[in-house]
C-alpha cells in the first residue's frame, strides 16, 4: 500500500500566510488508509481548477465560488457540485 504526505490546518495563533501544514510530528508525516483518502479529497475540494502543476483538470470551483460574491442558494448548488467532482476525480 502506498503512502501520501499528512497535511493539517493550522491554528490561528500559528497561521501566518500559510493554512496547511505537514503536521508536528514527522512519524505522523506518513499517512495510509482512511486519512490519505480524507487528504486527497479535501486538496482535490480546494484547489482552483487549472492551479495543479502536472494535471490542469484537477481541482474544483468551490475555491472560486467561496471568495466570490455568491447567494447562499447558488453556493449550495456550487459545493454539490463540487464535492461530486472531487469525488469522480479522486477516484481515477
Amino acid at each position: 500500500m502506498s503512502f501520501d504526505i499528512h497535511v493539517e490546518s493550522l491554528g490561528e495563533e500559528a497561521r501566518g500566510h500559510r493554512f496547511l501544514t505537514f503536521g508536528d510530528y514527522p512519524r505522523h508525516v506518513g499517512i495510509k488508509g482512511i486519512q490519505k483518502l480524507v487528504n486527497r479529497f479535501v486538496m482535490c475540494l480546494f484547489t482552483p481548477v487549472g492551479t495543479h502543476l502536472s494535471d490542469r483538470e484537477y481541482g474544483t470551483g468551490l475555491a472560486a465560488a467561496l471568495t466570490g460574491n455568491t447567494e447562499h442558494s447558488v453556493l449550495k448548488d456550487l459545493a454539490r457540485a463540487a464535492v461530486s467532482d472531487a469525488e469522480d476525480k479522486i477516484k481515477e
